[in-house]
């Protein structure tokens, strides 16, 4: 089952998944973190649709931003401690707009301090938080897009589009200092996540009521609907029991609903996955089953 989730600001994603996974009865988990302070779109995973996440969360994403000028903190945005302050150039929203043109494509990012990529098996945040020596990686990541919406003062705003693994706290930090000062980012919010829209999406308290209330089922996505932009294959009823078996098949034999990013995943009539394959000559093969799911 994949839920969407409009997550409310000073959670943790990892919070909100156990909350609903537990109200479920249900594991759970997320495909791709927000930070506490962000909000928006949280797609959950729960049973064996946990099994899609490693694919959803290669999904491309989408931001409203907005950056303050002048202070930088700790952890790049607004809960952190101010570490330097500076003071603002005056600046205008063509000046900007240069300055964010060398910020699209393939860029290198320095991950944040307070962050969940991991150092020798433990995340950053929490050897920062203990004190120890955190040697944060440099990184290539994909931002497609960035549109400066408004720049007010020492504020400016930004509708970014990126690939998996951009933090848009980085891009905070940098542009920032391009511009002459520093920053951090002061609000966040994702809008989608592949095609997945935060629009309509319910919040916490819903997710988790109807949870409890066993009508979760009117929240969720379909797989084919989560997986827009994937190579989709179809199976009728026997196929995907066959496949579910671990039998490979001949992928003339499957209907193919839509070309896209590998690995192909099977879906049967009613738009849930029967597994994620890999395609070789011809031949489909089961390389991860997921198994019918009860509906919460």
């Amino acid at each position: 089952m994949i839920v969407p989730l409009d997550k409310p600001s000073g959670l943790t994603s990892a919070s909100c998944v156990r909350r609903i996974g537990r109200a479920a009865g249900l594991r759970a988990g997320h495909a791709g973190t927000l930070d506490p302070d962000a909000t928006g779109l949280l797609v959950v995973c729960l049973g064996e649709s946990r099994k899609l996440v490693r694919i959803l969360t290669g999904h491309d994403k989408a931001y409203e931003a907005t950056i303050q000028l002048g202070t930088e903190t700790d952890t790049l945005d607004g809960s952190g401690v101010i570490v330097e302050e500076m003071a603002v150039p005056s600046l205008d929203l063509e000046a900007v707009r240069a300055e964010v043109k060398r910020f699209i494509g393939r860029v290198r990012q320095v991950v944040p301090v307070f962050s969940a990529v991991k150092q020798g098996g433990i995340p950053l945040h929490r050897l920062a938080r203990s004190g120890s020596d955190v040697s944060p990686p440099e990184r290539e990541v994909i931002i497609h897009g960035i549109e400066v919406g408004r720049v007010e003062g020492a504020r400016i705003d930004l509708d970014v589009t990126c690939g998996p693994g951009t933090y848009i706290r980085s891009l905070a930090r940098d542009l920032a200092r391009a511009l002459g000062t520093v920053g951090h980012l002061c609000s966040l919010r994702r809008l989608s996540s592949g095609s997945i829209r935060v629009d309509g999406a319910p919040g916490l308290d819903a997710v988790i009521s109807a949870a409890v209330g066993g009508t979760l089922c009117s929240h969720e996505l379909s797989h084919a609907r989560a997986l827009a932009g994937q190579h989709l294959l179809l199976a009728d009823h026997d196929q995907a029991s066959l496949l579910r078996s671990g039998r490979s098949l001949d992928e003339a034999s499957l209907v193919e609903i839509a070309p896209g990013s590998h690995p192909p995943v099977v879906l049967d009539r009613d738009g849930f996955a029967v597994c994620i394959a890999a395609a070789s000559q011809d031949v489909i093969r089961p390389c991860r089953v997921l198994n019918p799911e009860r509906r919460a």
